[in-house]
């Protein structure tokens, strides 16, 4: 009995020394991932929320990958967006997102997962890096405050054009913020001097999260005593107060009535396969313990949750590699920080 009760409270401290930790730092890279990938598919908040939270207790229990963290992917956003446009209704779109799921659990039960062999390793790298690219990019705007659409095809390359550049240089400023800048630059400058010095001091306090605390509290301090830099409205995300009363179920009527709902299927599957399988392939790489993902146990993982996403309203789930790198970093042992996390989101 006094071998188990040790064991177990080694383990107990363990998780609180490794997983419980990670995972809140994994929490607060996913929330606004959540919400902005749910932004940018042109789907409502809730979508992007179910799909972390799904991601998080149904896949991690499922998966036998250890550090690999799920959810809503930036990679899949242009194919959701294109999607619930074309077909012209959510519900039909969350209907393609659950078959999507069996389609990727019968991959996984039929052992396909090894395709991803075939493919160059120059491809995975590049798949990563484009990803890495976009998510710069979107933040830019931010950055600066700038809350237009169209900041990189309406006015940063109109300002190297011959043609009014200093007419788009003076638009780009008046819609900017200096609240956000100021925001935006104090954060990233604490980011750096936490991580270099405080961070293996207090390694109990994941450094996103003071991050994340600051910038909050800065933005309220503008609110309250800094009227001329307080953020716009539209610089915050509108969630709603009653969130998942909004919440639209697949519409199952039109299941063999619309032949878009199975191509539309067919293609999340095969996307959102690829991204997952390659994922997991570079987040082994980064595995400070050398273990090895099964690839067919992780379809079936990711089949199950996007199956369990899409019945609920959710997004299409996948494998997320900006998810699995700030898991690794903070210290993650195990796939329990990956199942807080869900659990944190909801």
């Amino acid at each position: 009995m006094s071998i188990i009760n040790r064991k177990t409270r080694f383990y107990f401290l363990s998780f609180l020394k490794h997983d419980f930790k990670a995972s809140i730092t994994v929490f607060f890279v996913a929330l606004p991932l959540c919400l902005g990938i749910s932004l940018a598919s042109n789907a409502p908040l809730y979508s992007g929320l179910m799909a972390g939270i799904v991601a998080g207790l149904v896949v991690g229990f499922i998966s036998k990958s250890h550090i690999s963290v799920s959810g809503p992917a930036a990679g899949l956003t242009a194919i959701c967006a294109s999607a619930i446009t074309g077909m012209g209704s959510i519900e039909l779109f969350f209907l393609s997102v659950t078959i999507a799921g069996l389609i990727q659990v019968l991959l996984g039960i039929f052992k396909l997962g090894g395709f991803t062999h075939f493919i160059p390793s120059t491809v995975i790298k590049g798949m990563l890096a484009a990803i890495g690219i976009i998510l710069i990019s979107k933040q830019i705007p931010l950055l600066l405050g700038y809350d237009k659409a169209g900041f990189w095809t309406k006015e940063l390359f109109n300002v190297l054009s011959p043609d009014h550049s200093f007419g788009h240089i003076k638009n780009i400023y008046n819609n900017s913020s200096a609240g956000a800048v100021i925001i935006a630059a104090l954060s990233l400058g604490l980011l750096i001097i936490w991580k270099g010095t405080v961070a293996k001091k207090l390694s109990f306090l994941p450094t996103s999260f003071i991050v994340v605390v600051f910038g909050v509290l800065m933005a309220l301090l503008f609110k309250h005593y800094i009227p001329v830099l307080a953020l716009k409205p539209s610089q915050f995300v509108n969630v709603s107060s009653d969130l998942f009363a909004e919440i639209k179920l697949p519409g199952f009527q039109s299941l063999f009535s619309n032949v878009a709902i199975w191509k539309t299927a067919v293609v999340i599957c095969i996307v959102a396969s690829l991204e997952t399988l390659l994922s997991i392939e570079a987040v082994d790489k980064i595995d400070p313990y050398n273990r090895i993902t099964p690839q067919n146990r992780e379809l079936v993982a990711q089949g199950t949750g996007n199956f369990i996403s899409g019945l609920l309203g959710g997004l299409p789930i996948t494998a997320v590699i900006v998810r699995s790198s700030a898991n690794a970093e903070a210290g993650a042992r195990t796939r329990l920080s990956g199942i807080f996390h869900g659990l944190w989101l909801f």
